[in-house]
């Protein structure tokens, strides 16, 4: 078997797997990145399609990662931000938020003064005195305040406030705030690769590579990470990479799996039940030869029966979508604990979109239409808010992306920020190999 050494070791090539070891080769930590696909970024990649660049998940990238990942490694974050940077859609029709006091001039729309008056209130509340507790419904405790639904679906269009839990919302709002939101000029492939340049400065980068396992000498209570095993995906001969450190970037139920559930502690394999939700979703991308929708930015849909939001990131970027057309992404989250019926759920999510985007059922093309379902490839690995920590029980095993995001935080933001959370806890604990 063919032995390589590395300082570091990342499986999965996701936001959290790429700002992690960008971070540690930046920081001149020999860094290994593994990759089963061929194109880089996992649910933050690009394919192209008839000459669309389509995402294969993220659809915004928040300025703040250019600040804590790109600027910090010296990498190019190609991003251009639309103004009005967010709307909502009521009735059919789009309406432009001011970037600051968004949710009150929502509310205030969706539902009047008074209801919007009364949520507030209850916000300023938790900021000012103290945040409800996690063991609420976002759902429960809004109710507490108003019983009108367009201004619940203000809250909280783009997810289900059945699941989140009140006082993430709350850290949320104090962690995040509003921010700034834009799309990658060149498709998020070409940010991801910013990344990888600076990983192959003091690294490697191994794409249609397919980890078979994570090496761990001891058991449950004195478990230790050594490596890794590898094979290509079209080729026999396995390759073990020795390392200090394994980072995963494919999800906790992920990890557990290649590093076997009999090397975990019985505790972190029942936090991990608990907790762990993936968040299904629906994605639908399309295109048109005319425009279907003006704003160049996103928008939240406050009253579809599955359609969450909708966004044409060619009309910011067209460098997106070959010349004289348009490209759009539509997502709806689907119900949580439901056995899915995807055609159901498409057919509700098309007549979304015929009611909300006038000429669509006209003018529009469908491209792509994804469904993501289970631990594999969802929205999120799970919930907001419902998030494992970094470190597992198996010593120098952690977890970066979505699945194990900092308090307050989710998404693309909340996977560099545990990647982040990472890196910091391994310098303080080991140097380079060569030091």
């Amino acid at each position: 078997m063919k032995e390589e050494t590395y300082d570091v070791v990342v499986i999965g090539s996701g936001m959290g797997g790429l700002s992690a070891a960008a971070l540690f080769a930046h920081a001149g930590y020999r860094t290994l990145v593994i990759e089963k696909l061929p194109f880089l970024g996992g649910r933050c990649g690009t394919i192209d399609y008839k000459g669309f660049k389509i995402t294969t998940g993220a659809v915004q990238w928040g300025e703040v990662i250019g600040e804590i990942i790109y600027k910090q490694v010296g990498a190019p974050f190609n991003i251009r931000y639309p103004e009005p940077q967010f709307y909502y859609y009521m009735g059919g029709k789009p309406y432009a938020m001011p970037d600051k006091g968004r949710i009150r001039a929502g509310l205030t729309l969706a539902a009047g003064k008074k209801e919007a008056d009364k949520i507030m209130g209850a916000i300023r509340r938790a900021f000012a005195w103290q945040a409800p507790s996690d063991s609420i419904s976002l759902r429960d405790w809004l109710l507490q305040y108003s019983q009108n639904e367009k201004a619940l679906g203000v809250i909280c269009s783009s997810f289900d406030t059945r699941i989140m839990s009140a006082g993430h919302f709350i850290r949320q709002l104090k962690v995040l705030g509003p921010q700034r939101g834009g799309y990658a000029v060149n498709g998020n492939s070409a940010v991801m690769e910013a990344l990888a340049d600076v990983i192959r400065k003091n690294g490697d980068v191994w794409q249609r590579y397919h980890v078979k396992r994570i090496l761990v000498e001891g058991g449950p209570g004195n478990g230790v990470a050594r490596g890794v095993i590898v094979t290509p995906r079209r080729g026999k001969d396995e390759i073990q990479v020795s390392s200090k450190v394994v980072i995963s970037n494919v999800g906790p139920v992920g990890t557990v799996k290649l590093a076997g559930e009999e090397n975990f502690e019985r505790g972190y394999l029942k936090q991990l039940r608990e907790t762990i939700m993936p968040c299904a979703w629906l994605s639908i991308q399309f295109s048109s030869n005319r425009p279907l929708v003006e704003f160049p930015s996103y928008a939240q849909v406050i009253d579809g029966r599955r359609l969450n939001w909708v966004c044409c990131p060619s009309n910011s970027c067209p460098e997106l979508a070959p010349e004289g057309k348009h490209l759009y992404e539509a997502g709806a989250f689907l119900p949580p604990h439901e056995p899915w019926d995807p055609q159901k759920e498409l057919n509700l999510t098309l007549l979304d979109l015929k009611e909300n985007l006038p000429g669509f059922e006209r003018f529009a093309e469908i491209l792509h239409v994804y469904y993501g379902i289970g631990h594999d490839w969802p929205w999120f690995h799970t919930w907001y808010g419902r998030n494992m920590p970094q470190k597992t029980s198996v010593e120098n095993l952690y977890n970066v992306g979505d699945g194990v995001c900092p308090p307050g935080t989710n998404g693309l933001i909340g996977s560099a920020l545990s990647a982040k959370t990472v890196v910091d806890d391994v310098k303080g604990r080991f140097r380079t190999v060569e030091n």
